[in-house]
């Protein structure tokens, strides 16, 4: 809401010098003029719009992601493994890795870090979703599984291989993949200050870690790894959140249910 010219000036922009300025005065307008109902998908989106001087005033309703159980099921961890050649005796740490270079938001560099400080005395087999070419350099300490971009099928299988899904998410307005994790019973490992927090409730569904901290994140995967009983009743707690709060068939009710209190407002 600052008066032109902004201090932070677009380089790329025709108004490089007072496109912020402008931005904001036509949303002001026209957001004053609207009718609006916004759709969140987790508390902390919902404190951030509350927190907007541009959408507070507006409606809000939190409706969370949903997942069809259906095909996200759990299945035998041995059998999912055999069918990807991991060794059955292996400890499985699964995430999505992109490139480390061009990521931002997903906190690949703390899990690269992180794998570095990992300190197991049992195989372990890295299982990497999409590219994961960056994750190379560690084939001498772990076995490494790149499955690069999977359909829904392959990914259920290979989710229910995991033993502990890693995603240190450092931004993250709800986390689709977690869920899905957790439906195939494997506790995430992730940082506070995202809407990952809210999800994987920390001790229950997995373990949150302070966020940019590798060392945390080494100490809360190895602390998974090493306790099989902790590690499988997080698996089980995990299920059963998502069957509470995330399947498919809540997620459209929670959204007739919001259409119907609209439509209610217009008769």
């Amino acid at each position: 809401g600052c008066a032109a010219p902004c201090p932070y000036p677009r380089a790329t922009s025709l108004f490089q010098k007072s496109a912020p300025h402008l931005h904001w005065n036509l949303k002001k307008y026209l957001y004053s003029k609207s009718n609006i109902t916004l759709i969140v998908s987790s508390d902390w989106m919902f404190e951030r719009v509350k927190k907007s001087p541009l959408m507070k005033n507006f409606d809000c309703i939190k409706i969370p992601f949903g997942i069809d159980l259906k095909q996200f099921k759990l299945l035998e961890k041995s059998i999912a493994k055999s069918k990807l050649g991991i060794p059955e005796d292996h400890k499985v740490i699964a995430f999505r890795a992109t490139s480390l270079k061009k990521d931002r938001f997903k906190g690949l560099k703390y899990l690269h870090e992180s794998l570095s400080l990992l300190s197991i005395k049992q195989a372990v087999t890295l299982l990497i979703f999409e590219d994961g070419s960056d994750f190379d350099i560690y084939k001498d300490k772990y076995n490494i599984v790149k499955l690069g971009w999977v359909d829904q099928e392959d990914l259920i299988l290979a989710l229910n291989s995991a033993d502990v899904f890693m995603m240190p998410s450092i931004q993250e307005s709800f986390g689709l993949m977690a869920i899905e994790a957790m439906a195939c019973g494997a506790p995430v490992v992730t940082f506070n200050g995202t809407a990952l927090e809210e999800i994987v409730k920390d001790g229950i569904a997995g373990v949150v870690v302070p966020v940019r901290n590798s060392n945390a994140l080494a100490e809360a995967v190895s602390y998974l790894i090493n306790n099989d009983s902790i590690r499988i009743e997080m698996g089980l707690r995990a299920r059963e959140i998502v069957e509470k709060e995330y399947t498919e068939d809540k997620y459209i009710s929670r959204h007739l249910d919001l259409y119907d209190l609209v439509v209610k407002k217009f008769k």
